[in-house]
């Protein structure tokens, strides 16, 4: 959604980026596309879990990351800290649970 919603050309075909993320799916351009520019990473096992939800600091991470934000990491912090904060300021964090499935 953040790449049809940003108008971010999907210009090449992708065979696969993931081990779980097979060629020729409709979300495989957008997966490989995400990665290739750095906006996701995965998961610490190399998959990528295409079946699974996001949830919103997921979600929140992925929009900051396609936007452009300047995030800090922040040593010691949780990796969604940054991204969360960010949010906070433009008021678009989620109402309670940040853990909550898109």
């Amino acid at each position: 959604m953040t790449i049809e919603g940003s108008h971010i050309p999907i210009d090449k075909t992708y065979d696969s980026c993931f081990p779980d993320v097979p060629g020729g799916q409709w979300f495989t351009g957008y997966v490989c596309k995400s990665k290739e520019e750095g906006w996701i990473n995965g998961y610490p096992d190399g998959s990528f879990k295409p079946a699974q939800t996001i949830n919103e600091v997921e979600a929140i991470k992925i929009l900051g990351e396609v936007s452009g934000w300047e995030v800090e990491k922040q040593s010691g912090a949780e990796w969604y800290k940054p991204y969360l904060e960010i949010a906070e300021t433009r008021n678009i964090v989620p109402q309670d649970d940040i853990g909550v499935l898109m």
